[in-house]
């Protein structure tokens, strides 16, 4: 005889008060996990971050440069550190900071311990305008590791400044000791052998002190104000202001470093000057008993300079004048006690190379002019590959220069012996990104880089860079805009500003370049007919014509040029419809048709011929599955002043059959599971959801934030966990923090605001994955990529309340009771979105469901269910 069941009648579970469910489970009690609550909430996540061009790379406008002596390594740093080792000039194991870390002012470098040193902080937008700087520790590094070894926190009272470049550091090798100063109030002391914060020195007392300069001969610390005739004295040994210079005559600063210290001779040089009478002074201070030993007075037309480079050998002054003789650089001869001028173009920045007595001489564009240190006379030039900017470091120990190259993001090495370029070294890669195309062949991401002529190639697989290919022989320094791939063929094909770039997924090589007139070109592959259409991203003004290439993907042929006007860079791709004979392209530079506002062009992809011109639509378009529906973004003006209506057009016919009053937005998207439409408010800071059976709004999702007063914008829209990724801000406070919107479709709820750094472009370059499930978003401000995947997909739950409760069966049988207190048509999605069954009555059985993670929708309510089944 079988063993007798227990059968369980009835068992009652509220998802929250009042809830209509009740539930019927048989063989097992029903349990109710809320603890998966808080894994659930984390199970969305930065996978990581893809460092650009490698992963030693990621360095945006580096701002400085330290030398380490003892590992003979450069260290470049603005928002990461990227190391390099002097002895062959090759990229070692960065400095990695932390994802929350957004902006540094100063770092330095002790000799005594091998360590580095830095501040931690961010930089956040007000709601008011403005910015905000704030931090919370020091962060030390080991010297050959790069490993983090310590972090400080900083004493309560120290000061929360509203700008980070009120830090600064000094280092003691006598002493061995760091010192953090605050721009007015206070000095903290850090013992060298212990990395702990010793001493705090309240110099509130003093004047405000915008100069610092550490003499390592005698160990002291000249502190100095702009504004006030007495240069203070701090001891490193007594950690204490001990004494001050009084300068007998004193006028207005003459430069931004107005200290220099000639080591050579142990003195201090202090730069003073005249704004009013355009004359000029000059102290020398012997260091070893702070007398002024020496004065040099004279005159230089000019109001304004900034010291740039000593030249100790000769004991010249040379100064970088931006004011009224921009053409020039100023050299003050302390022997001679006369000063005069070099014409050399706009300088930038000049650095004194004392293995060879030269001073190197930045100026605006692509060279760097040789002037000898003896005769002050111009010798030669190095001619870059692209402008650079500050800083230029001359190596102490070897005879070799580190120039930024910034229209590249790279470094320029130098050799002093024969002045020429000896390597391009690419440390990280300008803001700007443009796209970015996933190639499902290969499974490889291909991002053009918007600053210069290269490519990066990123295995999808291990999310790692593997190539970066320099397109400078081909094409010179153009930057590279936009991709597109041709899956048919496993080709991927860029377009810079006068070249379009054929590429080999195969080899990842290059194997042909097309030139095409200007400007660069938005692309897009039709599939059907194997072709690509390269659009002008660039309005009309600047160039004479603006022509689609079509090209033939069989043998990179151009087929046809057809004279479209330009489309915008942010919504200028090509849209094809469903049976693949129709093309629309968006134009709002048509300066073909004059009398037209904006809108879309109609083209017969099997002919390349002109249809129809729509006018005034604008943004994106989506079609309707297995309709002849097409929506487009809003109707009207470009720039609306009410809120645009949305757009319904049929596609076979090309007319407009309706709109959607108030409704419209540029970055429209298409949820092809729950057939809605989601469409950004303009300048509204809101999404509307729209269902498509019946062209109505059926939900608004708010609190998605605007940004710069623009509507928000939907990127991406993930099939696999029916998420879309949107760009918004969120408002904490006064600070205002630029976000990645999680939204969730079946809920219609932001389930995660994605918090990162400051972007300088309206729109986001991004791809999704489906092979792996990861959304990349190109982080154009941190020369990276951000890599976001669902471990567990469909059940993250919101950052501020599980509002839709979390149920969890503990089953083997599996049979799922429903009993309604009416009668309710029921749908049941799995975890992809897929409908899985559709029932209709008060007791509703879904028999036999896996293990896994199932939404339950009841027509009517806008809410959706989320439950887990586990054995």
């Amino acid at each position: 005889m079988g063993r007798k069941e227990k059968r369980i009648t009835s068992q009652k579970v509220f998802l929250k008060p009042f809830s209509p469910f009740y539930f019927n489970m048989k063989n097992k009690p029903i349990f109710i996990i809320l603890l998966l609550k808080f894994a659930l909430t984390f199970s969305q996540y930065f996978k990581e971050d893809i460092f650009l061009p490698d992963s030693f790379s990621g360095v945006v406008y580096p701002s400085g440069i330290v030398w380490n002596e003892i590992e003979d390594k450069i260290y470049f740093f603005s928002n990461q550190i990227v190391a390099i080792d002097c002895e062959n000039d090759e990229k070692v194991l960065p400095i990695r900071i932390e994802r929350d870390f957004t902006f540094y002012y100063d770092f330095i470098w002790h000799k005594r311990n091998n360590c580095v040193y830095l501040i931690k902080g961010r930089v956040f937008r007000l709601t008011g305008g403005g910015l905000i700087g704030e931090h919370d520790s020091i962060l030390i590094y080991d010297g050959r590791t790069h490993q983090k070894i310590k972090s400080i926190p900083l004493p309560s009272e120290f000061p929360t400044p509203t700008n980070l470049e009120y830090f600064s550091f000094a280092s003691s090798y006598k002493s061995n000791k760091v010192y953090v100063f605050y721009k007015d109030t206070l000095i903290l002391v850090i013992d060298g052998n212990s990395n702990n914060i010793i001493k705090e020195v309240n110099i509130s007392k003093y004047p405000p002190f915008n100069i610092k300069l550490l003499n390592p001969l005698n160990n002291i610390i000249y502190l100095y104000n702009f504004d006030i005739n007495k240069i203070y004295l701090f001891s490193c040994y007594l950690d204490s202001i001990i004494d001050s210079i009084l300068l007998p005559f004193h006028l207005s600063y003459v430069s931004l470093s107005p200290l220099i210290l000639d080591t050579f001779r142990n003195r201090l040089i202090v730069l003073l000057g005249d704004s009013a009478h355009l004359d000029k002074i000059t102290y020398i201070i012997d260091c070893n008993n702070h007398q002024i030993i020496d004065s040099v007075r004279y005159f230089l037309n000019t109001n304004f300079l900034l010291f740039s480079a000593f030249n100790y050998r000769y004991n010249k002054i040379y100064f970088w004048n931006p004011c009224i003789h921009n053409d020039t650089i100023a050299i003050l001869d302390l022997e001679l006690k006369r000063a005069y001028y070099l014409s050399v173009g706009v300088a930038w920045t000049l650095v004194y190379n004392p293995h060879n007595n030269i001073v190197y001489c930045d100026i605006m564009g692509n060279d760097i002019l040789l002037i000898d240190g003896k005769n002050d006379i111009i010798v030669g030039s190095i001619t870059l590959r692209t402008y650079s900017l500050p800083p230029l470091f001359c190596h102490p120990v070897r005879n070799k220069l580190y120039c930024n190259i910034e229209g590249y993001g790279a470094l320029a090495v130098i050799d002093g012996e024969q002045n020429i370029v000896t390597k391009y070294i690419k440390i990280g890669r300008l803001p700007g990104g443009y796209d970015m195309s996933y190639n499902p062949v290969n499974n490889k991401i291909y991002l053009p880089c918007a600053d210069g002529p290269y490519i990066c190639i990123i295995d999808a697989q291990s999310n790692k860079c593997i190539k970066t290919i320099d397109a400078y022989p081909l094409i010179g320094d153009e930057p590279i805009f936009y991709s597109e791939v041709c899956t048919t063929l496993n080709k991927v094909y860029f377009s810079s500003w006068n070249y379009l770039l054929i590429l080999d997924g195969n080899r990842d090589t290059i194997v042909r370049v097309i030139q095409l007139p200007p400007p660069y070109r938005q692309l897009t592959w039709h599939p059907f007919y194997n072709k690509l259409y390269a659009v002008p991203a660039q309005s009309g003004w600047l160039i004479p014509e603006l022509l689609t290439y079509i090209i033939d993907c069989n043998n990179d042929q151009i087929l046809n040029i057809l004279p479209t006007g330009a489309c915008p860079s942010t919504y200028g791709k090509a849209f094809i419809s469903p049976d693949g004979e129709k093309v629309y392209i968006y134009i709002p530079f048509n300066i073909y048709n004059p009398q037209s506002i904006r809108g879309y062009w109609v083209i017969c992809a099997r002919g390349d011929t002109f249809i129809k011109w729509l006018d005034s639509l604008h943004g994106l378009a989506v079609f309707k599955k297995n309709s002849n529906i097409l929506y487009i973004g809003f109707y009207g003006d470009r720039y609306p002043s009410q809120p645009p209506p949305l757009v319904i057009l049929d596609w076979k016919k090309d007319t407009i059959i309706g709109k959607i009053e108030g409704v419209g937005g540029y970055s429209i998207i298409y949820d092809t599971f729950n057939n809605r439409l989601y469409s950004p408010a303009y300048k509204g800071g809101k999404i509307f959801v729209i269902d498509c059976e019946r062209n109505e709004v059926i939900d608004t999702i708010f609190d998605i934030g605007t940004w710069e007063g623009r509507d928000a914008r939907l990127l991406i829209w993930n099939p696999k966990t029916n998420k879309i990724y949107g760009r918004g801000t969120e408002i904490i406070g006064d600070t205002i923090y630029q976000t990645i919107k999680v939204i969730d479709c079946f809920s219609n709820q932001i389930i995660k605001n994605i918090r990162e750094p400051e972007y300088n472009q309206s729109s986001i370059p991004f791809c999704f994955n489906p092979r792996e499930n990861l959304v990349y978003f190109d982080n154009t401000d941190q020369s990276s990529l951000i890599v976001i995947k669902d471990e567990i997909t469909g059940i993250y739950t919101s950052d501020l309340e599980n509002k839709k409760g979390l149920l969890t069966f503990s089953t083997i049988r599996k049979d799922i009771n429903f009993i309604l207190k009416e009668e309710k048509e029921v749908a049941l999605y799995n975890s992809l979105g897929r409908m899985v069954g559709v029932l209709f009555g008060k007791n509703i059985l879904f028999p036999k469901l896996k293990n896994g993670i199932y939404f339950i929708k009841m027509k009517g309510e806008k809410e959706t269910k989320k439950i887990i089944i586990l054995k």
